[in-house]
């Protein structure tokens, strides 16, 4: 209990875990502070960088090439009509 509480977790919420639920969590929570150590030492470093690295660099998430503004419509427009039709039924 001591770990889970020292990684950010409910000391009430403890109790109602099953071991596999525990186990996602503290994934979870590990995987938080990993990311959060990480932006800490972007933090500190990138000041010192002679050339930055580009968003996608240093985040890691690549553009979405060819989707565009129309393309979402659509696709909202879809979920859209398909919600209607399960209200109707």
């Amino acid at each position: 209990m001591k770990d889970y509480i020292a990684a950010g977790g409910c000391p009430a919420r403890f109790w109602d875990l099953t071991p596999r639920l525990f186990v996602l969590e503290m994934e979870g929570m590990v995987a938080r502070q990993q990311r959060e150590q990480a932006m800490v030492w972007w933090g500190a470093t990138m000041p010192r960088m002679k050339k930055p690295p580009s968003f996608e660099e240093f985040t890691g998430i690549k553009p979405r090439r060819g989707q565009n503004l129309a393309a979402c419509i659509a696709a909202w427009d879809r979920i859209d009509r398909a919600l209607m039709r399960n209200k109707k039924g």
